[in-house]
Order: structure tokens, then C-alpha cells, then sequence
């Protein structure tokens, strides 16, 4: 097998018998997301996964006012809630609109 093969096969691997935060962030740069690119940042705390917008990674041209980025977050949010729940790990999605 490539080592390409090898690389995507790690990414698409079923969580552990234990996920760790780190696990649930691969389930969510997982998520359909605008244009391909990627445009999230996360950040992990002692429970908490903050997903924040990495705005180096607009397209101004196709999405002037952002909704598909954000819409974007959104998806890798509903993947992390995914994983989460199937691993009887209950999750919560609040949402901050100050910049927090």
C-alpha cells in the first residue's frame, strides 16, 4: 500500500476503544466544508473543543460575506458531536458570537 493509502486510512480509522479530545478533531477536519478549504482552527481545553474560523482561508470571490465558512464550522461541529455521541461520550454545541 502507498504511504497515501496508508495516510487516509489512519484518517478514516474508527475512534478508539478510549477517544481523546485529538480523535474527535479528526472526525470533524472530516466534514464537507466550502471550496476544500479547510477554514477552521480548533482548540482543545480540559473538556471543550473551541472550532474557530481561520479567515486566512476565505474566498472573498465566491463567499463575500462568509456564510460558507461558517456554514462550514457548523459541519465539522455536527461530525465532533457524532463521534462524540457514538462513543457514549454525550456532547453540547454553544455558539459565541463575540469572538471568544
Amino acid at each position: 500500500m502507498s504511504r497515501y493509502d496508508d495516510a487516509v486510512s489512519a484518517m478514516r480509522a474508527g475512534l478508539p476503544a478510549r477517544p481523546e479530545l485529538r480523535d474527535y478533531v479528526r472526525f470533524g477536519t472530516l466534514a464537507s466544508n466550502s471550496h476544500n478549504t479547510q477554514p477552521w482552527k480548533f482548540r482543545l481545553g480540559a473538556d471543550t473543543i473551541d472550532i474557530l474560523p481561520d479567515l486566512s482561508r476565505r474566498t472573498p470571490i465566491v463567499d463575500p460575506d462568509d456564510h460558507h465558512l461558517y456554514v462550514t464550522l457548523g459541519c465539522a461541529a455536527q461530525n465532533i458531536v457524532i463521534a462524540a455521541n457514538a462513543s457514549s461520550r454525550p456532547a453540547e454545541v454553544s455558539l459565541t458570537t463575540d469572538g471568544g
